[in-house]
């Protein structure tokens, strides 16, 4: 994060600049939003959302974390600056949250997106045994 001068000062390194707001590539955003206490908190659940089939903010989850953002502006902001966006041919416009780390040897990013409803349905089918004559069978019995 700093690196100490030959004159004794310390300066941010190249990682530690990416901390800074106003530089191409920021991770400011990210950091912030991944290390609150609100992300924390949730995380500390997952292994009761897990047993219990919940969400960690209840049934009402989608609801429940967007009210969370309207009473708290300053978190709601940090979590709209953490968001990416990129287009999709398909899809249009997606946005996401953005890899929380920038490494040197390993680049992140939104590679690909999550594949659309039934994108990969053949091929996991396949990975269980299936053939064409039992996947045909489950679309003409409209299962898949």
């Amino acid at each position: 994060m700093f690196a100490e001068e030959a004159d004794g000062r310390f300066a941010l390194t190249e990682v530690g600049a990416l901390l800074r707001d106003e530089v191409p590539g920021s991770l400011r955003a990210g950091v912030i939003f991944y290390g609150d206490q609100r992300h924390w908190k949730a995380w500390a659940k997952l292994e009761e959302s897990v047993i219990s089939g919940e969400t960690v903010w209840g049934p009402r989850a989608a609801h429940a974390f967007f009210e969370m953002n309207a009473k708290d502006p300053e978190g709601a902001a940090i979590f709209n600056a953490a968001i990416v966006e990129r287009r999709d041919d398909r899809r249009g416009r997606i946005r996401t949250l953005a890899p929380p780390v920038k490494l040197s040897a390993t680049p992140t990013g939104v590679a690909r997106l999550a594949p659309a409803l039934g994108e990969h349905t053949d091929e996991v089918l396949r990975e269980f045994g299936l053939g064409d004559a039992e996947l045909a069978e489950l679309r003409a019995g409209k299962v898949i």
